[in-house]
């Protein structure tokens, strides 16, 4: 079927860019604008991308508008086996 591709590549990169500009749990994830600009990429595989996110429980509404990011992979890893990944995730101690 037309359209309905694995977006995990999508999902890859974001979180790659999320690594690499030091994102940190609890901060703000880029709205689906800039995340369509950043990757040349549209809207419908965008929002595609940030429902398997929330899924996973990468991201979620933040206590204001938009979302925020709550948890990261560690490390590179191929997103094919999300279930040997290992997120961190904040915690409610400390």
């Amino acid at each position: 079927m037309a359209g309905t591709g694995d977006r995990r590549p999508l999902v890859e990169k974001v979180t790659d860019l999320l690594r690499a500009e030091g994102v940190k749990v609890g901060d703000p994830f880029p709205t689906e604008k800039e995340l369509c600009e950043k990757f040349a990429a549209s809207r419908t595989a965008v929002r595609s991308a940030i429902a398997q996110m929330e899924g996973q429980g990468l991201i979620g509404k933040g206590s204001t508008r938009g979302r925020e990011v709550r948890a990261l992979p560690v490390g590179r890893g191929s997103g094919r086996h999300d279930d040997e990944r290992t997120y961190r995730v904040r915690r409610g101690c400390g």
